[in-house]
């Protein structure tokens, strides 16, 4: 995607950032893994008629800078500040009171950003929807010990630099082999590298593979969201692995909300953008149809 983003000033950053579209609601595609634009650019195309969507770097990866990056243990609360700070930005209104709320998106590891926004920012927010979220914490015995040790594991890898050894660890906790394939296969893949420095990624490993390890959202607040419809569940229509599956199913039933289903496996939004992007914009506008 051409450069056309600019950059917002917040507390300890720069954060790098592309407004697309002109008109609908606001949905804000919350950075994965990479924290960056990258793997959202094959579904915005799909969805830039129906929403004004919101691409961000997070802060210290790729465009976006940062003074110092979050430890584990301050990273989910930071980057929910980050992006709170961008939908007051792009809003219309320099009034907080008449901010439309946005809609937010986010898979995975990222999922504790768009929950930490939700229960901090409730004003800010229509709904969220966390794909394949990695709530470990939820996740009972003792496959979650089994789970965490493995983290822990990652972690050290990325402390030795082995991220050859980091990267084959996650991947068994988050794909099949069919999907790692199909994803490997998609051009998005090969950009990695690009945006995706070995300083990135060790940060990734010892800090934010620890902070998934041990995040717990306060469940009793995010209940209460969920009572109010603004937190929906969505799992991939293709198998994927423990960590990516185990938890929307524990925190369906902690909070009483159905999953729904997209195409694809863990990153369907990459290997199938744009059957994913059309059952995303289904569940956004609230269809209750069957997915």
């Amino acid at each position: 995607m051409p450069e056309q983003g600019s950059y917002l000033p917040v507390p300890g950053a720069a954060l790098y950032y592309n407004l697309i579209g002109t008109s609908g609601p606001l949905l804000v595609l919350v950075p994965v893994s990479n924290g960056t634009t990258l793997f959202y650019e094959s579904i915005t195309s799909h969805l830039a008629s129906h929403f004004r969507i919101l691409l961000y770097d997070r802060r210290g990866y790729h465009r976006s800078r940062a003074d110092n990056r979050p430890n584990k243990d301050e990273l989910y609360a930071t980057h929910a500040r980050d992006v709170a700070a961008l939908i007051q930005h792009v809003s219309s209104s320099t009034t907080e009171c008449d901010i439309e709320p946005a809609f937010v998106f986010t898979s995975s590891a990222s999922s504790g950003v768009a929950t930490e926004l939700l229960l901090n920012y409730p004003q800010l927010v229509h709904s969220i929807i966390l794909h394949e979220p990695a709530f470990l914490p939820i996740i009972p015995d003792p496959l979650r010990s089994k789970i965490a040790q493995i983290g822990t594991d990652i972690a050290l890898k990325g402390s030795k630099k082995d991220l050859r050894g980091a990267n084959a660890l996650i991947n068994t906790l988050l794909y099949r082999n069919a999907e790692l394939q199909s994803f490997k296969d998609c051009p998005v893949f090969a950009q990695i590298p690009a945006v995706f420095k070995p300083a990135d990624m060790i940060y990734y490993l010892t800090n934010e593979v620890l902070a998934t390890r041990d995040y717990l959202p306060d469940l009793d607040k995010l209940k209460a969201q969920a009572a109010k419809g603004k937190v929906k569940l969505v799992l991939g229509r293709e198998e994927s692995g423990p960590l990516a599956r185990t938890p929307a199913k524990a925190l369906s039933r902690i909070l009483g909300v159905r999953v729904g289903l997209a195409p694809g496996g863990h990153v369907g939004y990459v290997t199938h953008a744009r059957e994913f992007a059309e059952c995303l914009q289904k569940q956004l506008v609230g269809d209750e149809a069957k997915l």
